[in-house]
């Protein structure tokens, strides 16, 4: 079985040619994703967080390892609204 914390690591790429190392792309197994929009960024010094807009209409948390350059997925939104199916619990029996 795969370590867990391995199940939300991601392929990012960047554009190196611009002043900060922000996501252009990433991939999530085989799935592309272009950033469409970096929303917000939070930088330290050993790691980063980029709030980005994803081509599919999702918003992604991509956080960045400076130290280990290693990028993981810890916010996925898809965008959609969950509006949950109320059931009842109550069975009803016929006589």
């Amino acid at each position: 079985m795969p370590n867990a914390e391995k199940l939300l690591m991601v392929r990012v790429f960047c554009d190196a040619a611009k002043r900060e190392m922000a996501p252009q792309r990433f991939f999530i197994g085989a799935r592309k994703i272009e950033v469409i929009d970096v929303i917000d960024r939070w930088l330290a010094p050993d790691y980063g967080y980029f709030k980005v807009y994803g081509d599919d209409d999702g918003i992604y948390i991509l956080k960045h390892d400076v130290m280990a350059d290693d990028w993981e997925l810890t916010l996925y939104d898809s965008g959609q609204q969950y509006t949950p199916q109320l059931r009842s619990s109550v069975v009803k029996a016929y006589i």
